[in-house]
């Protein structure tokens, strides 16, 4: 024989299921306080999602945690254990207080004692439409407990709620009353097997708990568990009060249960951040550890029941945040849906900003709409992508300056990008190059075309460096002498990255080498015909001369280069006297004039005039 559970423990069929038909708040607990029963419309005003249902004794549900409770205990003791339209500060579950008006009653059903009451939000609303009666109340009680409740005597069925008549499949509460108990069961011998173990247990004075084989009215066969005790019934003697339930019911809803504490571990112990979110009154209801790190609260209480706004900085990136939210509301009426993932700035409570990636569920909970949120921190991402695009500005800009074509290109071998140079060289615009190979560009003739795409395919293969001088035709219609410049790099695993390439122009550099050129002949010609005597002395040694010098002296041509500029006085006690005073000539930083004997190679003398000028060595 299996024991089936208490009648108070909530997590049984009837602890998880929701009476609807009450039309305003309603629950039902023990005199323990244990929640057995509530409708929608008490989950709605006071449970928070996921979270327990609050009983009428819980004092997190008066606005004076510690007077609100004693006060109704004592008006129930006053009005002989009936409230009519008792008036108390009630708090929502997203901590808005209100006040109520609560119709309550202490009931006994069974031997044990019961709590109903019915709470709404002031009496012009209808929520005394008639007072309460203590057997008005026990009615409605057993009509709504989502358990059978029948109560037997005399071997026939005396009295039954909805639920019983569910089980069996009868067709109202009244069908089952005066039928014999055997309809209980399958057959007989289940009849009597529980029947003696029922006598047994009251003999002893105990409560009966046990499962056995029972039969709906269509026939179906189903394993029924149930609690039986003995009680005393006015006008009907002596009775017994069975609670019944169909054990498939219990499984499922063990398994619910089960599955509803598995979800509510992960959903709290997940190391994403999630938040439930309601937009029918702009109020967060929940959210997990992780949520509650990431809004920077101290608890995740101090969430609930705060707006979007109040968690927002003043501007998004697409704007005011205001606007933004008013647009996001339209959206969700018309498509009844929130965009699936966007971006959002929020601030917290000391004022700090963070970006999130939002992504946004909307689900159905207790007859509401909800969007649940998952965030992540995106702030350092965010941050860094800014300073990646300062810095993808400041190097474009840098390449731009640069006066040389350059471009580089992709894994792939399609542009990324290039300068201003190369879009002026080339008759190029940059938005057009982009995302092309250099086989695609019209403007480049063939087979040059082809040559350079597959010489890029092994450059960046290889992470090669190609330099060569070539023929360009460039945008005013000439063929360019340009320097060619390829290089090949890895990305930081070691795969392919693409190439940078540089187009220098040579034209300007081969015109000036000519001109240069053009110019050094000029001026050896000068040199060489000049009617003065000309020399380059460096340290002491003519390093260079021209004829008319080595004629002046009596030398062959190309005779007096390399000679030491002594060579200049002969030989002599004034010698080295006349070479000082040369050489300090010279060495002034102006031109210097002078007369200044000297003597040829056969030894004779002649004077002559001396202009002298200094070289910065550096020039």
């Amino acid at each position: 024989m299996r024991a089936s559970p208490p009648l108070q423990d909530s997590g049984s069929t009837a602890g998880a299921a929701v009476a609807c038909a009450a039309p305003r708040a309603l629950v039902v607990c023990d005199a323990a306080g244990r929640v057995e029963q509530a409708n929608a419309a008490w989950l709605q005003l006071f449970a928070v999602p996921g979270g327990p249902v609050p009983s009428l004794l819980d004092a997190a549900l008066y606005a004076d945690a510690q007077g609100g409770p004693q006060q109704l205990l004592q008006a129930l003791e006053a009005g002989g254990g009936a409230v009519q339209d008792l008036r108390l500060p009630l708090r929502r579950h997203d901590g808005s207080v209100f006040m109520a008006c609560v119709q309550c009653a202490r009931l006994l059903t069974g031997g044990q004692t019961w709590y109903t009451a019915w709470v709404g939000e002031d009496a012009a609303q209808g929520v005394a439409d008639r007072p309460l009666q203590r057997q008005d109340g026990e009615a409605e009680l057993l009509h709504n407990l989502q358990v059978g409740i029948v109560f037997t005597g005399g071997g026939t069925i005396l009295r039954a709620n909805a639920k019983f008549a569910q089980i069996y499949g009868f067709a109202d509460p009244q069908a089952p009353v005066g039928l014999d108990t055997s309809c209980l069961y399958e057959d007989a011998d289940e009849a009597r097997r529980v029947a003696a173990e029922l006598a047994r247990t009251f003999a002893l004075e105990a409560n009966y708990s046990g499962t056995w084989s029972a039969r709906r009215q269509d026939g179906v066969r189903f394993m029924a568990c149930g609690r039986a005790r003995a009680v005393a019934m006015p006008e009907q003697g002596d009775a017994t009060i069975w609670i019944i339930e169909d054990e498939a019911e219990i499984r499922d809803a063990e398994e619910i249960r089960k599955e509803n504490e598995s979800y509510s571990r992960m959903f709290q112990e997940s190391h994403i951040a999630i938040s439930i979110y309601d937009p029918v009154t702009d109020y967060y209801v929940d959210c997990n550890e992780a949520a509650r790190k990431l809004y920077g609260f101290e608890r995740a209480e101090d969430l609930r029941g705060r707006t979007v706004l109040s968690i927002s900085a003043p501007m998004q990136e697409r704007g005011p945040t205001e606007k933004i939210l008013a647009a996001g509301r339209r959206n969700l009426n018309d498509t009844g849906r929130e965009s699936p993932s966007f971006e959002w700035r929020h601030r917290r409570p000391d004022g700090t900003d963070w970006m999130a990636e939002c992504r946004g569920t909307t689900f159905r909970y207790r007859g509401r709409t909800l969007i649940q949120f998952t965030l992540i921190d995106i702030t350092a991402a965010k941050e860094t992508q800014r300073q990646v695009k300062e810095m993808a500005v400041f190097l474009q800009t840098m390449i731009d300056r640069m006066p040389n074509a350059v471009y580089y290109k992709g894994p792939d071998t399609r542009f990324l990008g290039c300068n201003e140079a190369f879009e002026q060289a080339l008759g190029v615009q940059r938005a057009d190059l982009v995302g092309k190979r250099v086989d695609e560009l019209e403007q480049m003739p063939e087979p040059l075309r082809s040559h350079l795409q597959a010489e890029d395919e092994r450059v960046i293969a290889e992470a090669a460096h190609v330099q060569r001088e070539a023929s360009f035709l460039f945008a005013d219609g000439r063929m360019h002498q340009v320097l060619y410049s390829v290089s090949g790099f890895r990305k930081r695993d070691g795969s392919p990255g693409g190439l940078v390439g540089v187009v220098v122009d040579l034209e300007a550099l081969k015109a000036a080498e000519t001109a240069l050129g053009v110019a050094q002949k000029e001026q050896a010609a000068m040199f060489e015909t000049a009617g003065v005597g000309i020399a380059f002395v460096r340290d002491g040694v003519m390093a260079r001369c021209n004829r008319e010098l080595d004629s002046m002296f009596g030398y062959a041509a190309g005779e007096l280069q390399g000679q030491r500029m002594g060579i200049w006085y002969g030989s002599g006690a004034d010698h080295d006297e006349a070479q000082l005073r040369l050489e300090q000539r010279i060495g002034m930083p102006r031109d210097s004039h002078h007369d200044q004997e000297f003597v040829r190679k056969d030894g004779a003398r002649f004077w002559g005039r001396v202009t002298a000028r200094h070289i910065d060595a550096d020039t």
